[in-house]
């Protein structure tokens, strides 16, 4: 196969591979598909297959993905999604790269305003979009403007959904200390890949168009009662902010959650990913 013009990099893992022969259109010209497939150790040992194992030791994967000519699979063994973020890039072959995972759901429309967007921006390395649910609703708030990074409005944010780029970008490696799967910090990985790619001189650019629709919810909405992304509150800003930036963030953070909630708690675990970042930096 040629060269696409655009690869779908769809992360999954163990037996949610069964979900991704519902990500893919039907066949389209220039539009290619990568599945990432993480494999944990407790997954083999307890699936039975009757195909043999692949050269690293690893299940097969399901054979209907193997039937089409525009879909790759690469495996590993481990666990974490910014490893399978990495994994994804590492064997990426297309112009334009989409970060999907096994639930994203998409139109034909969707690629061709991902298309569209980086002709109108040719200076745009990466370009972040809109995401909705399955009842058509923004999955969380985004300007109804375009906008370069370092212009970006307050309280806007990205998912990993919602990011495009060019391969040719000289684009940074996912920090494998962050995200689903990572021992201490729950998320982030995202912001902190986008951020570092623009501290490395890549434009980054968001156009208000919706590229994806997915029924996931950002990891962030958990905030409130998931100690490791509070955790990783506290680490991205870190990387945004420094040491004392971040501090008092999290000291504002935490000053204006609800009565009902934990706030010394949470902020505590912020501070926890802070002295996580600064210990690993030392």
């Amino acid at each position: 196969m040629n060269t696409p013009q655009l690869e779908i990099l769809i992360c999954t893992i163990d037996d949610r591979i069964h979900r991704t022969t519902l990500v893919p259109l039907q066949p389209t010209p220039g539009v290619a598909y990568l599945i990432a497939w993480q494999q944990t150790r407790e997954y083999i040992e307890k699936t039975g297959t009757t195909q043999p194992p692949t050269a690293d030791g690893l299940i097969p994967p399901p054979k209907e993905l193997q039937r089409r000519d525009d879909i790759r699979i690469v495996t590993m063994l481990g666990e974490g999604i910014a490893r399978n973020r990495n994994l994804a890039l590492q064997h990426a072959q297309g112009e334009l790269l989409l970060i999907a995972d096994d639930d994203c759901r998409y139109q034909p429309a969707y690629f061709e305003r991902i298309i569209e967007a980086f002709q109108a921006y040719p200076e745009a390395d990466i370009i972040t979009f809109k995401a909705i649910n399955e009842k058509k609703v923004s999955q969380h708030f985004y300007a109804d403007h375009t906008y370069t990074y370092q212009h970006r409005p307050r309280f806007t944010y990205v998912c990993s959904w919602e990011i495009a780029m060019r391969r040719s970008a000289k684009l940074p490696r996912f920090d494998e200390r962050f995200g689903l799967g990572a021992p201490f910090l729950g998320c982030g990985e995202e912001e902190v890949f986008v951020h570092e790619a623009w501290r490395n001189g890549l434009q980054v650019r968001f156009v208000p168009q919706v590229v994806v629709e997915t029924t996931e919810i950002h990891t962030g909405v958990r905030f409130l009662t998931n100690q490791a992304v509070q955790r990783a509150k506290g680490a991205v800003l870190y990387r945004m902010h420094g040491r004392l930036g971040a501090t008092l963030r999290c000291l504002k953070a935490a000053a204006l959650l609800p009565c009902s909630a934990p706030r010394w708690a949470i902020l505590k675990e912020m501070l926890s990913g802070i002295r996580y970042m600064a210990d690993a930096k030392e």
